[in-house]
């Protein structure tokens, strides 16, 4: 007997990608999974890949997305820009505490007169500036505005043990010059005529120098603003004699300088006079924002004790407002200044 025809044919089967394409009828489907192989049963998945980020630990670098890098960039520029701006602050305060000394360094001499702070915030007692009477003869004719420096409750530089103290000695001689000039036909403003406290103790009265400067500017017929103060140099108390002051550009301030020289001289013959051109940020404030032709004379040295003693005078005082106004009738005159 043929042991091949005793033999049951297996019928064929044939499996591909999961599905069967010879598949006699009777085994279709029949035992798949156990004919099967595991390894050729196939899933298809969608797989998402995220990058998320996680917290640093010790040891590791933290992972940290696109959009986080990018807001990280912008929080360090923003930081940067802050501190740039608060570091521009400090600087522009310090330089505005320090004007003040930079324009006493102009001097070459460490003096201590000009220390008054800047009060731009701070109203008058008057909103507008006093103005004195003019004879009819010359109406018009020259226009001056006296500045007797400081005032009120800045008392300036001063000498306590002698009892001088600038704010009352050149208010005395600004007074004196404002009457000498009158009497010559000058119509006279002044920035102020009192160191007395407004009857309202709550009304601010103390000029700055930024008004100063603005008042007489806003008054448009004054052909000269003189600012009048004293000087104070405690570290050479033999140091003494007046000191004139103008902008180096303004050739009708230089002429009244050169006239009030002349005149300041007569007083103190065996004193040379200083007069002292000035430029740019390296000047007094009080000059350089001037609209109009401008001299600071410093009438005398308060730590030197015979001047000191002598501006308590009325002759000292009276001596030095004749000498300044005929100074600027003088510079008028020989038109320096209209």
């Amino acid at each position: 007997m043929n042991n091949k025809e005793n033999v049951k044919q297996r019928p064929r089967v044939v499996w591909k990608d999961g599905k069967c394409i010879i598949c006699p009828p009777e085994s279709a489907n029949a035992g798949r999974a156990q004919a099967l192989p595991p390894q050729a049963v196939r899933k298809t998945e969608t797989v998402v890949v995220r990058r998320v980020p996680v917290k640093k630990t010790e040891g590791e670098a933290a992972v940290i997305s696109a959009p986080d890098f990018f807001a990280v960039i912008k929080m360090n520029i923003v930081a940067v820009v802050l501190i740039f701006i608060a570091f521009s602050v400090i600087v522009a305060a310090a330089f505005t505490a320090t004007l003040d000394t930079e324009e006493e360094a102009a001097l070459q001499i460490p003096v201590t007169s000009h220390s008054e702070a800047d009060t731009g915030t701070i109203e008058p007692i008057n909103n507008m500036p006093i103005a004195l009477s003019q004879p009819d003869q010359i109406s018009g004719a020259l226009v001056v505005c006296i500045d007797p420096g400081h005032g009120f409750d800045d008392v300036g530089t001063s000498n306590a043990e002698l009892g001088v103290y600038e704010h009352e000695i050149v208010l005395a001689v600004g007074l004196k010059l404002r009457d000498k000039l009158e009497e010559a036909g000058v119509k006279v403003y002044m920035t102020h005529d009192t160191n007395e406290p407004p009857p309202d103790a709550s009304k601010p009265y103390l000029f700055g120098m930024k008004k100063r400067n603005g008042m007489a500017n806003s008054l448009t017929d004054v052909g000269l603003y003189i600012s009048v103060h004293c000087d104070a140099f405690f570290e050479d108390t033999t140091v003494y004699g007046p000191r004139v002051y103008h902008m180096s550009d303004d050739k009708g301030g230089e002429g009244v300088a050169l006239e009030i020289e002349k005149e300041l001289a007569l007083l103190t013959p065996e004193k040379e006079i200083q007069v002292k051109a000035m430029s740019g940020m390296n000047s007094y404030q009080v000059l350089r924002n001037s609209d109009m032709p401008a001299v600071l004379v410093e009438t005398g040295f308060v730590s030197n004790r015979d001047e000191a003693l002598a501006m308590l005078t009325e002759e000292w005082q009276n001596d030095i407002a004749q000498a300044l106004a005929n100074a600027i009738i003088s510079a008028y005159e020989n038109g320096h200044i209209c």
